[in-house]
């Protein structure tokens, strides 16, 4: 309810840890799936942005935590397919922005 979104931030903001988000994919070889996985670390600076309902800078906060074991979706799927782990297809299938996600792997 609209009116608990200030409430609801704060409690999400200060309880906490980590975000796992994981999706299985078809591997190339067809051996099977491998997972792809985004983690998001609930550092200080993710807890105000989540304080201030500012979720829409979480993923640049995410792209600049990769020292706190942070990673977000497309930058696992990209290093999955330099991997040879997953095809061309995939990658555009299950990427955010598919185009972007193809200039910056070839």
């Amino acid at each position: 309810p609209p009116h608990q979104q200030n409430q609801i931030a704060m409690q999400l903001a200060n309880t906490l840890l980590a975000v796992v988000y994981q999706r299985l994919l078809r591997r190339r070889d067809g051996k099977g799936r491998i997972a792809i996985l985004e983690i998001l670390v609930v550092n200080q600076a993710i807890r105000n942005l989540i304080r201030e309902k500012k979720f829409h800078q979480i993923e640049s906060m995410m792209q600049a935590g990769i020292k706190f074991g942070m990673v977000t979706f497309d930058d696992a799927l990209m290093d999955a397919f330099k991997k040879g782990i997953i095809d061309k297809d995939q990658l555009q299938d299950y990427a955010r922005d598919a185009n972007a996600m193809v200039r910056r792997a070839f």
